[in-house]
């Protein structure tokens, strides 16, 4: 699909970016290169080399 990132970062050599609080879901979905097609698999499988985990997300109440 053109445009679209693989969520593998090492795929294309690059930096990716996650979550820290990425890993408390037990499994994740993500496209896999067709609009109709989805792939599922446990946060335990996936390959963390060449991502930097950092807070993105924060909690509701420290919103402003």
């Amino acid at each position: 699909m053109p445009g679209a990132v693989p969520p593998f970062a090492n795929v294309l050599k690059i930096k990716g970016i996650i979550d820290s609080e990425f890993g408390v879901h037990e499994k994740m979905a993500f496209n896999a290169g067709l609009k109709s097609k989805s792939i599922v698999m446990s946060f335990k499988d996936f390959p963390l080399e060449g991502f930097e985990m950092i807070d993105i997300t924060e909690e509701e109440s420290q919103k402003v």
